[in-house]
């Protein structure tokens, strides 16, 4: 499977993030769990990228995917507030895993 970047807009500044496809749609990884002895590394988190604002970057080689409006920071890890578990969709450890490469991670 392809891991995709996107340049993510957060309060304090613009970050950039894995991008896979899950179940049809496109997804943000904020976190990574790597384990370099089996080869793999598995989100630890997914935002569904599809249902926010965001445009495809076609000529840019080193980021697919631009979010056009800013994402709290508090969706990247830990407990979700309540306020934001209704306007994000977000699954965390899903049943994906990727391969990693000889050179360690994917991301």
């Amino acid at each position: 499977m392809t891991v995709f970047k996107a340049l993510v807009p957060m309060k304090d500044g613009l970050y950039q993030m894995s991008v896979v496809e899950y179940q049809g749609m496109f997804w943000l990884v904020p976190t990574w769990l790597d384990l370099p002895r089996k080869g793999w590394s598995k989100p630890g988190r997914l935002i569904c990228l599809s249902l926010l604002q965001h445009q495809q970057m076609m000529d840019n080689p080193n980021e697919q995917f631009l979010v056009t409006y800013p994402i709290p920071k508090s969706l990247l890890s830990g407990p979700i507030p309540p306020e934001l578990a209704i306007q994000y969709t977000v699954i965390d450890l899903p049943d994906l895993e990727f391969e990693t490469h000889a050179s360690g991670s994917l991301h």
